[in-house]
């Protein structure tokens, strides 16, 4: 989000659904970057859906293509997964929006076909190759202090921006 914001975006539809702690966290950090750039949270931007398939993400975007404002003037889609992303960009290619040219969209999660979309997704990175080795070693940090009261420990991994080709400055 602060990179679409830092291309001139203020206008950024955040599609996400109820899910674990980790898609709300998704939400959090949409409006953090907006906070961070002294910008209001846009509220009518957030858009739930009830899952993260493809079909979720076309569907939404048919109705809000629908509105009288469509997509709410949104010059940029941020998905909280991959997979609606996708959807996304299928409903838009299907209504002759072009994606980065009309509307940006960035998935999230970096999943192998957001790599072969058409454009190439742009999507968020998980350290996936990272996950493995930092829960080992919170689970030999627990063994070896064999403290059965010792809180619990909470790790976050950065995440890494991947640019491809679904993300532009707004059009003029």
């Amino acid at each position: 989000i602060e990179h679409l914001l830092s291309l001139g975006h203020r206008n950024i539809l955040h599609i996400t659904w109820k899910g674990r702690t980790t898609i709300r966290r998704r939400y959090d950090g949409y409006s953090d970057a907006y906070l961070a750039a002294g910008l209001t949270v846009p509220a009518d931007m957030v858009i739930e859906v009830e899952s993260y398939e493809p079909e979720w993400g076309e569907a939404v975007i048919r109705r809000l293509l629908a509105e009288e404002k469509p997509l709410r003037n949104a010059t940029a889609i941020f998905c909280a997964a991959d997979n609606l992303a996708l959807g996304c960009l299928k409903a838009l290619t299907e209504a002759g929006i072009r994606v980065p040219d009309d509307v940006s969209v960035l998935g999230f999660d970096d999943i192998m076909p957001a790599a072969f979309s058409a454009p190439p997704l742009s999507t968020i990175q998980l350290p996936a190759d990272r996950l493995g080795g930092a829960a080992l070693a919170l689970l030999e940090q627990r063994l070896v202090a064999a403290d059965p009261t010792r809180p619990a420990h909470r790790l976050e991994l950065g995440c890494r921006l991947v640019l491809r080709g679904s993300i532009a400055p707004p059009p003029k």
